[in-house]
């Protein structure tokens, strides 16, 4: 239009030719009754683009680039033509002997989405069912209070890992929620020292939340804070993945909890509400699920309090 280009150019032509059959099988679905396959290499590229502009968070294109990663691994197919049932069921085979039946069947819903994909645009038309492998669901038991108690004792020769544990508690929320926050006034996700409301990102509903701390947990926050460099401009400066979860691991392992991973936090922070009668609406909107069911599976009964529900239920029995 008047000698201006008004559409953004691609980064190279193959993009840009790519997009162009994806386009052009897209706009006439409704005529096209054939299957055209298409390079695996150019559909695996096409699709992430397509993904792109669903605006997917970073960790599940992470995850969806794993699949493909451990797919291509095992699986040899040149085209998309070529996807089948038999190679479904291969991979099924391969990968259970790597990972367990959890990895398995999220690698299965990436394939599924994928062959869907593949199908809804004319680059596969073969039948395939997905069944999911059994999993085995372990209930998540809470640690004693002595435990709890030694674990956050143990913690505190590492002051950075001792806040984190303190804000996973307290909130409820996800680790990589809690290393977001900033120490900037302005800062998206950050902490107001005065009223001890937290701005927090989730990245898989990538919203910023609110929580609200006590004014114990808010203290404790506070002489972590002021024992900081004044420059440091975020809450955490050290990465997790060293010194920190090193210091997490031999603190678990002190308290009597080889197997206590720090996400458990967020489970033990609702499993003590849940002790305390809080009703399912609160623990639901505690942690953020959308329904109930997903908020039940986090939910644990600890020793103690399974003690005490049999000793009630055994006075009753006693005077029959």
């Amino acid at each position: 239009m008047h000698g201006k280009r008004i559409a953004k150019a691609f980064p190279s032509k193959r993009e840009a030719n790519l997009w162009k059959c994806f386009m052009s099988y897209t706009l006439n679905y409704e005529n096209w009754q054939g299957v055209t396959g298409l390079r695996w290499a150019d559909a695996i590229h096409l699709y992430f683009l397509a993904k792109e502009a669903q605006d997917i968070a970073a960790a599940t294109r992470f995850q969806i680039e794993n699949t493909f990663a451990q797919f291509d691994k095992a699986m040899t197919i040149g085209n998309t033509e070529q996807l089948c049932q038999q190679h479904i069921e291969s991979y099924i085979r391969i990968r259970k002997k790597a990972v367990g039946n959890r990895s398995v069947n999220k690698d299965l819903e990436n394939l599924r989405a994928f062959h869907n994909w593949l199908v809804k645009n004319h680059y596969n038309n073969q039948s395939i069912t997905w069944t999911m492998l059994k999993t085995i669901k372990r209930p998540f038991i809470p640690p004693t209070t002595d435990q709890l108690i030694s674990l956050f004792n143990y913690a505190k020769s590492c002051p950075s890992l001792y806040a984190r544990m303190v804000l996973a508690l307290a909130l409820g929320v996800r680790r990589s929620a809690i290393e977001s926050i900033k120490l900037l006034p302005d800062a998206d996700c950050r902490i107001d020292l005065e009223t001890g409301i937290v701005y927090l990102y989730e990245v898989k509903t990538r919203e910023i939340i609110t929580k609200r701390l006590g004014d114990k947990a808010l203290q404790k926050i506070i002489d972590y804070i002021s024992t900081l460099p004044p420059k440091n401009t975020r809450l955490f400066s050290n990465v997790w993945d060293g010194k920190v979860r090193q210091e997490w691991e031999k603190s678990r392992k002190k308290a009597g909890l080889p197997k206590f991973h720090f996400h458990y936090l967020r489970n033990l922070s609702v499993s003590l509400l849940a002790d305390k009668g809080e009703s399912s609406a609160v623990l639901q909107e505690h942690l953020g699920h959308k329904n109930f069911k997903t908020t039940k599976r986090y939910i644990g009964v600890n020793i103690e309090t399974e003690d005490r529900v049999v000793s009630k239920l055994d006075e009753v029995i006693g005077g029959l």
